[in-house]
């Protein structure tokens, strides 16, 4: 499993069964047997797209006019657009590539075309966080 597919599973399962996000986290870790990158990597992810779930909810807000997204599309969306806005060493195409396919695997083709549109106009975006917007 890649590490991107695992985050997005963490944090989908700590919105749906309200897990401690720690001991989650340690358990896939443990599971997965991850290498010192991928697990500095996904503990980044899942604890980066938490922190700033309002930010990320924020921005989804402005390029969608669906307000029921699933919560676990919801949770991919974050997930790919944090790493858009917060980790400069990933290059947009393969993130939105990543969770196209994440999307593919778990909801079906319709659910990845909107995963991919959203996510394309998201990189189109202009990021300037107004702290006052969104809180």
């Amino acid at each position: 499993m890649k590490v991107r597919e695992l985050a997005f599973e963490i944090i989908s399962t700590f919105y749906k069964k309200k897990t401690f996000i720690n001991i989650a986290l340690s358990q896939a870790i443990r599971r997965h047997n991850l290498t010192a990158v991928d697990r500095a990597f996904l503990t980044r992810l899942v604890y980066g797209t938490l922190q700033n779930h309002r930010l990320l909810d924020y921005e989804i807000k402005k390029v969608t006019t669906n307000k029921k997204i699933r919560p676990d599309m919801r949770s991919l969306l974050k997930c790919a657009l944090y790493q858009m806005r917060f980790m400069d060493k990933v290059p947009a195409y393969a993130i939105i590539n990543e969770s196209v396919e994440i999307a593919k695997k778990n909801f079906g083709l319709q659910a990845t075309s909107f995963c991919n549109a959203v996510l394309r106009l998201l990189q189109n975006e202009k990021f300037e966080p107004n702290r006052e917007e969104f809180i």
